[in-house]
Order: C-alpha cells, then structure tokens, then sequence
C-alpha cells in the first residue's frame, strides 16, 4: 500500500488505543510511528508526513504498511536476531531509584557504592550510566537530605 495520499482506514477502538500510545509513557519511537498512522488516517500523503516529522518516504511508508497488514501490534518492534540484553529494565529502573536516595557511605555516589547498592557489576553499572547518560555528579548527595 504505497499511500501516496490515498487515506488508510482506522478503527475507531484503534484511534483510541493510538492516542493513548502517544502519552509520554510509550518509548519515542513508538509515538513517532502512531503520530505517522495518524497523518495517513486523516489522508496525508506519505511524503507529507515525510516532511513534516523529519523522515525519510520509506521510512514512513514502512510503517502505513505495518498496519495495514497489522493493525497496532504492527507498529511495535519486531524480534530481533542476536544476543538478548543482559540487563532489563527492571534493572536499569532499580539504578535510577537508588540515585533518587542518599548514598548509603560518603558525600557523593560512586560507580562502586551505586554497583553495591543494585548488586550489579561495576562494569555494568558504569555501562549503564554511560549508555542512559546518568551523571553521578548530580546524583543526590548526604547534604541534600
């Protein structure tokens, strides 16, 4: 379905389930391909939407197909081949609360003190800050409290 303007059809449970997609719990991705079915919705070509969010056609073509040949579930990512990650969110979302506390010894968290806290590697937690862009600098400290 190339939708070179053509309207896609969606139901109206499905408008419903999209807008709530688009709260600012969804992942950014997600919310960009709901915000592309909903400009093709309403008839807006795919290189419209194209231009207006920054996208390549393909890109956005991709997507209008993805639900029209599945609906919402299209629009979330697809398994992927290689090695699972090692670290879910649970334990990237415990790292997060602990900088939300004091450190438990000293004035500022370390790499080591947040490791012993979530009983995770130092390596992986120093992974972790480097990959979310977690500044232990800023972490709440004693004086804070």
């Amino acid at each position: 379905m190339a939708n070179g303007g053509a309207r896609i059809e969606v139901h109206h449970d499905d408008v419903e389930l999209l807008r709530r997609l688009l709260g600012a719990a969804s992942p950014d991705r997600l919310r960009l391909r709901v915000r592309i079915v909903l400009h093709a919705a309403r008839g807006v070509s795919n290189r419209e939407i194209a231009r207006r969010l920054g996208l390549s056609e393909p890109t956005v073509g991709r997507w209008v197909r993805r639900f029209a040949e599945a609906g919402v579930n299209g629009l979330w990512d697809a398994p992927r081949t290689g090695r699972p990650r090692s670290i879910d969110d649970h334990a990237v979302n415990n790292l997060r609360r602990a900088l939300d506390r004091p450190p438990p010894q000293g004035d500022r968290w370390s790499v080591g003190s947040l490791a012993r806290t979530v009983g995770l590697p130092r390596t992986t937690v120093r992974r972790l800050c480097d990959a979310y862009t977690i500044d232990l600098s800023g972490a709440l400290t004693k004086e804070d409290t």
